[in-house]
């Protein structure tokens, strides 16, 4: 049977403090039952090293590299621990204008 999935994305919520308040209640989670993924804004990204669940970014751009000032690339998102990443999420749709074709590139 395939394990279940519980993901959070954060969205541009959060704090230093509530990565460690959440960090804590997550040590009760049996991670071999449930596979948690975590979507918190890029900044707290680092704060999460070590979790023993899995983090995901929440948009990544679709090119690798370059003066794209605020864009993360999928290799950066790896560098930062990252497996997975949200492509496609409405509100990047509708507050940043990205097409279906944005879309499949970044994914």
């Amino acid at each position: 049977m395939r394990k279940p999935i519980v993901a959070g994305n954060w969205k541009m919520n959060g704090s230093r403090s509530l990565v460690k308040e959440f960090s804590t209640l997550m040590d009760g989670v049996d991670s071999a039952a449930v596979e948690v993924i975590i979507c918190p804004p890029a900044c707290y990204l680092g704060d999460f090293a070590g979790a023993d669940f899995a983090l995901g970014g929440q948009t990544v751009s679709e090119l690798d590299n370059g003066a794209h000032t605020g864009d993360i690339s999928a290799q950066m998102l790896i560098e930062s621990g990252c497996d997975y990443v949200i492509v496609g999420h409405s509100e990047r749709r509708d507050d940043h204008g990205e097409s279906s074709e944005l879309v499949a590139e970044k994914a």
